[in-house]
Parts: structure tokens; C-alpha cells; sequence
């Protein structure tokens, strides 16, 4: 059950590494953008016609175990002290040291970033068993704020076009991540796009940094697409049950086996034992009592749904109770997918309605005796507030980029609004469906947004900057 039994923890993990305490106007100091040869000649992703055959997972995978044969004790802690100092107190000669001696790791993750593709092969892991064991998350995710670090070390020793190449293989572990079919690998794959996007942050105030406006705007909408990483809690759950998935697709499946069943009753002790509080049954026997005390109910509905009477009939109390639990499932799950595509704040209103719906289900006395649906991640709005605010970050550099290439062509003055900008399109925030908030004070301008719905505002859900050009 580690899969989706695991999804809560490890998401309030990343979110507190990313996350910021307060709301706080971040000074950025702009230059004139370095001329370059082409629009997105630092483009923050990799191109097709610079990727090589081959699978990116086994690069990285390699660079995880090398991470561990090499990590020290306290790297969590040293990584987290040198990524938030200042890039003036960087001790550099001992981030030198520490980053060299990751370099076998380093070597391995660039490789997979210049590979086409990218399979971590946990689909069918996923199918057979409902584990997401595959890959080593915590260590790509070390891996992600080393690459922050080298990120920060390469401005500060002057190659602000050497961390350009870093963040493009930064964020191609971030998104590769991203697309895992598990929703806790895609939640750990948007901290590490977290940690390089605030380094981007450092790399625009370099006096030889290029224009990252149109790199910027290259990145795909959204960053992070959670819609294969759900659907991959959906398979999760089918694979937790050993023939489940052909016997829901199957209108005349037979009646299962003892061993099918004991298989059944030894998943459904596991959740009993280890998921009470998800569950909500006292222990395993309870459960047991109300698929007793739900069955004839259960099999008029799978009766009533077009399943043949006699099969039905034959099948053992836990085969029914479990059918009727993936229909639930299954609706609940497609009314979770429900307004995803949409904008940001018709998506809030979907999911409003959609979470009402799903509760007024598990407040059901007479709902199906084994309630899968507490087990999928049905708030929407919680796991989009993970990947939502970097859009939004995303976003907010752009509004920077498109400041700082008007100053440029303006004798270094800052525009008064951003309605005055006419070269490129000006951003909005993705969040909020408007512009994004503008003000010139002096020879100065701030930049910010309004707090992110239904959360805290912080600098990771709500970017602020100050902006100051120097010529």
C-alpha cells in the first residue's frame, strides 16, 4: 500500500523545503539583457535536436546511487544553509569542494537530460503490485537542490551562461519527474522545478545574464501536468487487487478463486491495519461485518449495472463488495479529473462542487462496505496548490524579463505601467486571470500578486519583487 499511502506525507514534505515563512518584496538588481544569437538560445529545456537515443531514467537512476554512495551526513542541512545565503557570502571555495565531489552524479544527471526520452518503467510496476518503489524520490530530490547550489556557485564566480545549462538540466529532472505516473514522484519533481526556478531569480541579476523572456515563455503550460500522475493512482489502487482490473472490465467475470480471495482479504487486512484513519472502520473485522451487512444491496447493483444474475450470485461476499467499490472509485476519481484543464479560477469553482459531491458520498450509512475512495487523493485543490504557484513563478520572472528588456530600450527608466510595454506580451498571473500588480516608486518598481487562494501567502505561492535597474 506504499503508494498511495504515502502520497500525504511526502507531498507536506516538499512543500515545507519549498515554501517560504512570510510575504516579502525580494530586491532584484537588472542590467541590460547580454545580446544573443537567437530568441531562445538558452532554452530552459532541452530541444529535440539536442537530445540523443536513449532512457533518461537509467541516467538518473544511476546518479540517485551515486548520490547515496557518496552523500554525506549533514548534505540536507548544508545544502538548505548555502541555498538561502546570499550569493555576496557564498563561501565558494568550500561549495567548490562539495560539488566536485558530487560530480559523477552531476555527469550522469546532464546525460539524461540530453536523452529523448524518458520511462521509469513504473506503469506496469504499478499494475501488478500498486508500488511506486521504483524510484528513489528523497535522492533526487537532493539531487535537485545540488544543482540549485551549482546554480547559485556559477554567477557567483562569473559564468552566469554555465548556469544557464544548469538550470535546463535542473528543470528537465524536474519535469521528467513530473511525468512519472505517481502523484508523490510528481510532487517531489515540482520542488526540485521549486529550488531552479528560484535560481533563476539569481541568474537575470548578473550584469552578463541574456533575455530569459522568450525562454521563459518557451516552458510548457502547466510546468506541471498532474493528469498522467493521477491516473497513475488510479492504476495503483486496481493493482493493490490482483485481477481486479480485468474482472471490472469484464461484464461476465467468473466468480474468483479462494486463493483470489484470500489475496483480496490479506490487501483489504493491510488497509484495515495500517489505514483505520483513512478507512474509517474501528479494525479488519469491522470491515468484514458491514461487506456481510451490504451484500445483497452490493449485488443488486452489480445486477442492475448489466452483470448476469448467476455469476453474480456465485461470486464470494468480498468479490462483490470489491466491484462495487471500484464503480465508486471510478466515479470519484473522474469527477477528481473534473475542470483540471481549465483556468486556474474555474478550476477552483469545479472542484468546489466536486468536493461537495464526493463528501456527500462518503457521509453515505448505505455506500459501498469498502470505502477505496478515502484512499485517492480527492482534493484537487490541494495537490494543484503544490504545482500551481510555479506557473505563477514562472509567470512573474516573465513580467521581470519584460521590465528589464524595456528599461533596456528606454535609457534604463522603468515603465510607469506595464500597459506602456508594447514589444512583447505581458504576462498574466495564471492564479488570479489578471494582470499581475505593477507600481513605479522613484527609480524603482514593484511587482506582485494577490495571495494564492485557500493557502497562506509565502514567497513560494506569492512572488514579489522589487525591481531596481542599473545600466
Amino acid at each position: 500500500m506504499k503508494h498511495i499511502l504515502s502520497a500525504f506525507g511526502l507531498a507536506l514534505l516538499v512543500a515545507a523545503a519549498a515554501q517560504a515563512d512570510d510575504v516579502c518584496s525580494k530586491p532584484l538588481t537588472l542590467h541590460p539583457p547580454a545580446a544573443a544569437p537567437r530568441a531562445v538560445q538558452y532554452a530552459l529545456l532541452p530541444d529535440l535536436m539536442d537530445t540523443t537515443t536513449g532512457n533518461a531514467a537509467e541516467h538518473y537512476r544511476r546518479a540517485a546511487q551515486k548520490l547515496r554512495g557518496t552523500a554525506l551526513t549533514d548534505l540536507d542541512q548544508i545544502l538548505g544553509q548555502w541555498l538561502a545565503t546570499p550569493l555576496k557570502d557564498l563561501p565558494l571555495d568550500r561549495v567548490a569542494i562539495l560539488l566536485k565531489k558530487y560530480e559523477s552524479a552531476f555527469r550522469e544527471v546532464d546525460a539524461g537530460a540530453r536523452c529523448e526520452q524518458c520511462d521509469w518503467g513504473l506503469t506496469e510496476e504499478l499494475r501488478r503490485t500498486g508500488s511506486d518503489s521504483g524510484i528513489d524520490v528523497f535522492a533526487h530530490l537532493e539531487i535537485g537542490k545540488l544543482l540549485a547550489l551549482r546554480c547559485r556557485y556559477e554567477p557567483a564566480e562569473g559564468h552566469a551562461q554555465e548556469a544557464m545549462r544548469t538550470l535546463r538540466i535542473g528543470l528537465t529532472l524536474a519535469r521528467r519527474l513530473g511525468d512519472a505516473p505517481s502523484l508523490p514522484v510528481a510532487i517531489f519533481g515540482s520542488g526540485v522545478g521549486s529550488y531552479m526556478l528560484t535560481e533563476v531569480e539569481e541568474v537575470v541579476q548578473q550584469p552578463d545574464a541574456p533575455s530569459l523572456y522568450w525562454p521563459l515563455t518557451d516552458l510548457p503550460q502547466p510546468l506541471f501536468d498532474l493528469r498522467k500522475p493521477m491516473e497513475g493512482e488510479r492504476i495503483a489502487v486496481y493493482g493493490f487487487f490482483p485481477g481486479a482490473a480485468e474482472m471490472a472490465a469484464d461484464p461476465n467475470a467468473k466468480p474468483w478463486t479462494p486463493e483470489q480471495v484470500v489475496k483480496a482479504m490479506n490487501v483489504l487486512r493491510v488497509v484495515g491495519a495500517s489505514s483505520n484513519r483513512l478507512l474509517r472502520t474501528k479494525n479488519y473485522v469491522e470491515m468484514l461485518l458491514r461487506i456481510a451487512a451490504r451484500h445483497e444491496a452490493a449485488k443488486k447493483a452489480l445486477i442492475a449495472e448489466g452483470r448476469p444474475n448467476e455469476l453474480v450470485d456465485a461470486m464470494p461476499h468480498v468479490q462483490v463488495a470489491l466491484l462495487v467499490a471500484l464503480r465508486h472509485w471510478d466515479r470519484a476519481f473522474d469527477e477528481s479529473l473534473e475542470g483540471q484543464s481549465l483556468p486556474y479560477p474555474e478550476r477552483l469553482a469545479a472542484w468546489s462542487t466536486t468536493e461537495a459531491q464526493q463528501q456527500e458520498v462518503m457521509d453515505d450509512p448505505h455506500g459501498p462496505a469498502i470505502p477505496l475512495w478515502r484512499l485517492h487523493p480527492r482534493d484537487g485543490r490541494r495537490w494543484f496548490a503544490f504545482v500551481a504557484p510555479l506557473d505563477r513563478k514562472v509567470a512573474a520572472l516573465r513580467c521581470v524579463e519584460v521590465v528589464r528588456l524595456y528599461a533596456a530600450g528606454h535609457d534604463g527608466k522603468l515603465p510607469a505601467s506595464l500597459d506602456d510595454i508594447k514589444d512583447v506580451p505581458i504576462p498574466i498571473d495564471p492564479i488570479a486571470g489578471r494582470p499581475f500588480d505593477y507600481r513605479r516608486v522613484g527609480d524603482r518598481a514593484f511587482l506582485s500578486c494577490t495571495p494564492f487562494p485557500g493557502e497562506t501567502a509565502n514567497n513560494f505561492n506569492t512572488p514579489t519583487y522589487e525591481l531596481i535597474f542599473v545600466q
